[in-house]
């Protein structure tokens, strides 16, 4: 356990951003940049025949957009491919949850990146393809914007400790602010006297995963550590090179033991404004609490990284965010 925590690394970065004039969101701000985000990520990092097939580019195996957005490559996963042939993505934005829908032009639009991995190495391409969106214009009104200032965050205190402003030239972004699972599952480890015998899950954007929304669907609590620890495990063997996919079977199903105590999730969606007619569709999940009772310690630093890595599918655009809290 212990290698596998030390092995995955990931950091935070904050981007403030400015209206030109004004912006227009939809209610959830991610769906407004996910409308942009890939097709622009990929003309700024593909410099080759843009109709060859990613998979045939002779050049895919140095090529920031397929390792971030088509799921890269390892020679060794085998049957694996098959398995997840879309692997999550080593990142995941945060935008804003006020569900703020107008930003003028002498405020920030802040959002949260956190990269995962090899994500770490592609920082600067995230930076390029925001500035690019912001020269396109984004939201319901296509409005321009500049990237006032980007913050670094120390995610085991959730500190500024670095930042690159962009009016003063300033630049202290070279450092390493990364941190890996083990720094912060020390940090979440239970020290309480007491023993916590019950938590509290808030899903403060929609929850989506397999046969959710179905009338015979229920999140319990191995389903939860399921898809959490899962979603480690997938994230440290894709995209931080770990040595095998780990399953934690024993750990999931001793899970079984905690019962759910009171339910208020509730069906709530997401509408994301396509591409090439401004349409939408809509991309559908749970919302709300739920909360746990039985023996919950030994999962409390794993909830608590859920925080971070964020919860089912999606997650690269702000679906799945939870805030944990222990219930007395």
């Amino acid at each position: 356990m212990k290698d596998f925590l030390e092995n995955f690394r990931m950091a935070k970065y904050r981007f403030l951003l400015r209206p030109r004039e004004y912006l227009k969101l939809s209610h959830y701000a991610g769906s407004s940049l996910r409308r942009d985000f890939i097709d622009v990520f990929k003309e700024i990092c593909c410099n080759e025949d843009k109709s060859l097939s990613c998979t045939k580019c002779p050049k895919k195996a140095e090529c920031a957009y397929y390792q971030v957005i088509e799921g890269g490559t390892r020679k060794d996963h085998g049957d694996l491919a098959k398995r997840f042939q879309t692997p999550p993505k080593p990142f995941v934005f945060e935008p804003p949850l006020n569900r703020k829908t107008y930003y003028g032009n002498k405020e920030d639009l802040a959002f949260d990146l956190l990269l995962i991995g090899k994500g770490l190495q592609y920082f600067p391409y995230f930076v390029a393809t925001i500035r690019k969106i912001g020269e396109l214009g984004m939201g319901r009104n296509h409005g321009k914007f500049t990237i006032r200032k980007i913050l670094g965050i120390d995610l085991k205190t959730n500190y500024v400790v670095s930042e690159y402003s962009f009016s003063s030239g300033s630049e202290k972004l070279d450092r390493d602010i990364s941190v890996s699972l083990a720094d912060l599952y020390r940090k979440n480890l239970w020290k309480e006297p007491d023993p916590l015998n019950g938590v509290e899950v808030t899903f403060l954007t929609p929850l989506r995963m397999k046969r959710v929304g179905f009338s015979n669907w229920h999140l319990y609590f191995k389903t939860l550590m399921r898809s959490v620890l899962g979603r480690m495990s997938i994230l440290n063997y894709f995209h931080n090179d770990y040595s095998e996919l780990v399953d934690f079977q024993e750990f999931i199903e001793s899970a079984r033991g905690v019962r759910i105590s009171q339910d208020n999730l509730i069906w709530d969606d997401w509408r994301h404004p396509r591409k090439r007619d401004d349409s939408d569709h809509k991309l559908g999940g749970y919302i709300g609490d739920i909360a746990y009772a039985g023996n919950i310690e030994d999962y409390w630093p794993f909830l608590k990284i859920a925080e971070v890595l964020h919860v089912g599918k999606n997650c690269g655009f702000g679906m799945g965010r939870i805030l944990v809290e222990s219930v007395k």
